[in-house]
């Protein structure tokens, strides 16, 4: 599942694009004291993306686990990064819900989502979607805790019902078909996106990294794919985020 992130790091056009990591808290804390080398050498790149005058942007994204256990390979992360001279990462804990006191048990930096689609509506509008993911800013930051928000970009979970991955359960149950929402115009999506920027700037106190995330580039079996460019609409919803942001 690396080959695209080798393909993009040998390409001459590597430089323009920056990149992240984002490790589920299962593998980040059974791997993390093995995998030390590797993490700090992905932090060292140059196109790796920084926050705060240069700290490493990485995420962490909720599994079922202690959060205690957590903390313990942030700070060998931490540790493992001043030995190699790499600046104290910045730490994102993608969340399913918000929880308060989570950065101090564990550590981290900042609290966010991966993505925010529920609840899920009979056969929803993308305005209804967007609603749902800038209410959720507001209830990140309500924590009293700095966050990352997110922008959706899409939710239909059909594709994956219909045909379930190999390290996932049928998700399909009564009345799954149903429920999902309608992609978005190219022109719904830059809108929200550029509400997600507005927000940023407007709330420094909740979002000291002045950052967000959009969902997603390729998820292709939850609606979410909207910004890789495909067969069809092409890439005319990359191109409207994308002359918004320049």
């Amino acid at each position: 599942m690396q080959q695209a992130w080798r393909l993009h790091q040998s390409s001459r056009y590597a430089k323009l694009v920056n990149w992240s990591l984002v490790i589920d808290y299962g593998r980040f804390v059974n791997f993390v004291s093995t995998a030390l080398p590797e993490i700090t050498d992905c932090l060292k790149r140059e196109n790796y993306q920084t926050v705060l005058d240069g700290r490493p942007l990485l995420y962490l994204l909720n599994t079922k686990m202690d959060l205690s256990i957590v903390s313990s390979g942030i700070n060998q992360l931490r540790r493992a990064c001043q030995e190699a001279r790499v600046q104290n990462p910045y730490v994102v804990l993608m969340l399913s819900s918000p929880t308060r006191g989570v950065l101090a048990v564990t550590g981290a930096d900042a609290v966010g989502a991966y993505e925010k689609a529920g609840p899920i509506p009979v056969a929803g509008t993308y305005a209804e979607l967007v609603t749902i993911a800038e209410n959720y800013w507001t209830t990140l930051s309500s924590t009293g805790q700095p966050i990352i928000p997110t922008a959706m970009t899409g939710w239909d979970t059909r594709p994956r019902q219909e045909t379930p991955t190999p390290w996932s359960t049928n998700p399909r149950g009564p009345s799954g078909e149903e429920r999902y929402f309608a992609p978005g115009t190219a022109e719904q999506i830059a809108a929200h996106v550029r509400d997600m920027e507005s927000w940023i700037r407007k709330n420094p106190q909740s979002c000291p990294a002045q950052t967000g995330v959009i969902y997603s580039w390729d998820e292709h079996d939850e609606g979410g794919s909207t910004l890789n460019p495909t067969l069809g609409g092409g890439d005319r919803i990359l191109r409207s985020v994308g002359q918004y942001l320049e």
